[in-house]
């Protein structure tokens, strides 16, 4: 795990704790007095910047229980603090943990407030980190982590009473029911090897129980387990003492499997079990502390820059990723390009050398002129099929009724008393063969309106809409209706099935369309 500094302040003193390869080493201690925050003042100057937490660990640490109406978020926060000013209206440092059980009430929650009542004791030390401008995270308390150490070693009970050993001859216990601190005592202990310490501790028991059934925590009724960390010297000597009347169950851990189970590797001394809580406060999720906003800020800044560092090196990095790829690319077209020329020079060789296999072709320039110019007017006077086509189908789309069935269409040069622009080069021999430019299209188109039932008037009216579709949306110049399906005038044909009740199946009819000059004869025709 990382090197992190965590402040133990007590009492009495200050002591600075530095977590390296799963064990805290003391780097400094000093004592609440002119002289120690003297020499707090220069440790600081000369290790400011390094992220810290403090630990606190006091007598002067008040908690009370109480219970709220099921309110908003806003209002509960509102209702807490208010309480909290009333409750502890001479200290910054208080909290209220809202806490919520498997045993909850609907209509009501339990809040425990807590605070240190002498802000003394944490003043002194604070001032000088904000002096020198200390990233400082959280400031918790021991009380606070014991719920937390004691579900890490034990399986919580309904009622338990938590005690360790802290500072050499302190002895630290918190009631804890439900997963949750309900109450703490701090009270100065005999040493584990005085044959008093066991009648202390059942008193100490006993006391606490009458303390927790003034405060209406416990009831007169409920039982109390009673979880000590202790070896086995130790445990033989607790109940070797006086019990009393009163029944106590109480559970052993040695410190030893303590210490392995929150990730201390070196050996915990059974009087000094206050690293058990470092260990916690460097490992659990920061939830609620003391400090205040004003307190963390550098902190929080120092999060930002090394967040802002962090990105702009991951920026960084993805830059140079995309340059490397870009470079890559470069090569491998550079690679692709040159294998490319090679491909074309191989080409290019195989072509000369296969044409020079070839005999030269025997022809003067006037018939390699006239092969030109023929294959000129191929290319330039081809039937204009595709956009005859393409017309057409651009107007019978809105007339799903007409369906074509043959379509014929012509293509004329110019009249013989027309100019013909010249195609012969100055200086040449007139050619065999005249090329003239495409003049005129002429487009013969029979269709039939399918299915027909038999009314005329109707047909006659869908294919005026489709001529005036085909003049108006086409870039034919005329288009006129050479065949009806039924003409009355006597030189016209009579178009039509006449069927079974008077109806027709289909009624035919012709279209003409022409586009330029339309004279002579047509000199070819496709169908």
């Amino acid at each position: 795990m990382a090197e992190r500094r965590i402040f133990y302040v007590t009492q009495q003193e200050l002591v600075v704790y530095l977590r390296r390869r799963g064990r805290f080493e003391e780097c400094a201690r000093f004592h609440r007095d002119d002289g120690g925050l003297s020499e707090f003042s220069s440790y600081m100057k000369s290790a400011s910047q390094q992220p810290s937490a403090m630990l606190v660990d006091v007598i002067e640490e008040e908690l009370y229980a109480d219970s709220i109406p099921r309110l908003g978020i806003r209002d509960r926060k509102a209702l807490i603090e208010r309480r909290l000013m009333r409750k502890f209206p001479r200290t910054s440092y208080r909290l209220g943990h809202y806490q919520v059980g498997k045993h909850r009430k609907k209509n009501t929650h339990e809040v425990m407030y807590s605070a240190v009542s002498n802000p003394e004791l944490l003043d002194a030390w604070l001032q000088v980190l904000m002096t020198y401008k200390t990233p400082l995270s959280e400031i918790r308390s021991v009380p606070m982590l014991g719920a937390e150490l004691f579900a890490k070693l034990f399986n919580p009970g309904h009622n338990a009473l938590f005690m360790t050993l802290h500072q050499g001859n302190m002895l630290r216990q918190v009631f804890v029911r439900d997963g949750f601190a309900k109450s703490a005592r701090l009270s100065k202990s005999p040493d584990i090897v005085d044959p008093a310490f066991g009648d202390f501790v059942f008193a100490e028991v006993s006391r606490s129980r009458r303390y927790l059934e003034r405060s209406r925590l416990l009831s007169v009724y409920e039982n109390i387990d009673v979880y000590l960390l202790a070896d086995r010297e130790t445990s033989d000597l607790v109940m070797a003492g006086d019990q009393g009347t009163m029944p106590i169950k109480i559970h052993f851990m040695d410190p030893v499997k303590a210490a392995n189970a929150v990730g201390l590797n070196a050996g915990l001394e059974s009087n000094h079990q206050e690293f058990l809580y470092l260990a916690m406060m460097s490992r659990s999720r920061k939830r609620s502390c003391y400090a205040l906003r004003s307190e963390s800020r550098y902190f929080r800044l120092q999060k930002l820059r090394h967040a802002m560092v962090g990105a702009a090196l991951a920026a960084s990095v993805g830059f140079c990723a995309a340059a490397g790829i870009n470079v890559v690319d470069g090569l491998f077209l550079r690679s692709a390009s040159a294998a490319t020329d090679r491909q074309i020079q191989r080409i290019a060789e195989t072509l000369q050398r296969e044409n020079e296999n070839f005999a030269p072709v025997r022809a003067n320039s006037n018939e390699m002129k006239l092969a030109v110019d023929t294959g000129d007017y191929i290319l330039h006077n081809r039937l204009p099929v595709a956009w005859v086509m393409g017309e057409i189908a651009s107007v019978l789309g809105a007339f799903p009724q007409i369906r074509i069935e043959q379509l014929n269409w012509s293509t004329r040069p110019p009249d013989n008393g027309q100019s013909v622009p010249s195609r012969q080069r100055p200086g040449e021999q007139p050619l065999p063969v005249s090329i003239s430019a495409l003049t005129s299209i002429s487009v013969e188109l029979s269709a039939q309106i399918t299915p027909f039932g038999g009314d005329m008037r109707v047909a006659f009216a869908s294919i005026n809409r489709f001529v005036a579709a085909l003049q108006e949306n086409t870039a034919f110049d005329q288009v006129t209706t050479t065949q009806y399906p039924l003409d009355a005038s006597p030189q016209s044909s009579i178009s039509g099935e006449v069927v079974r009740g008077g109806a027709t199946r289909s009624a035919q009819f012709r279209l003409r369309l022409e586009w330029g000059t339309m004279t002579g004869e047509s000199s070819g025709e496709n169908g």
